[in-house]
């Protein structure tokens, strides 16, 4: 909160949902992509769900309310969103199992990133955790991409 007020002069969720959507009035013309650190409230409210909350026993949503605001906003506007890229919450869950790290709502891809160790592996070299999001003609769309390092040095 001290670095948000600091360094954007937000002080609140409200004043963060205004200054999203005020940025989206800024957007003409191409479709919009939101990166976040972490993803809009609104996708679910289980453990395994995209930003699901795993470490409480009521499991719950761990979105944020001021980017789903601004999502909203910017279709209610007529923009067209892509995408939305955020993390946060880590595709390996407390307890066990995995969760989604992409879907769609309405045409816009979602896409958690959050995949911890983002780089792991032994014996045959380290893989490296990325994706890639390609945009074409409005439409996003995403795959993981493991790279492996010690092949890419020889």
């Amino acid at each position: 909160r001290k670095q948000l007020q600091e360094t954007y002069g937000i002080q609140s969720l409200e004043e963060s949902r205004r200054r999203l959507c005020e940025l989206v009035e800024q957007c003409d013309g191409e479709p919009i992509v939101f990166l976040a650190h972490n993803g809009p409230s609104g996708r679910g409210d289980r453990r395994d769900d995209i930003w699901g909350c795993d470490f409480r026993p009521n499991e719950g949503d761990f979105g944020d309310p001021d980017l789903e605001a601004a999502i909203a906003y910017a279709r209610k506007s007529g923009r067209r969103v892509a995408a939305v890229i955020a993390g946060h919450m880590h595709h390996l869950l407390k307890g066990g199992g995995t969760r989604r790290w992409s879907e769609y709502d309405q045409g816009t891809l979602l896409l958690n990133a959050a995949r911890v160790p983002r780089i792991f592996g032994e014996n045959e070299g380290k893989l490296h955790h990325h994706v890639e999001v390609e945009i074409l003609e409005g439409r996003a769309t995403c795959s993981e991409r493991l790279i492996n390092r010690k092949a890419h040095e020889t």
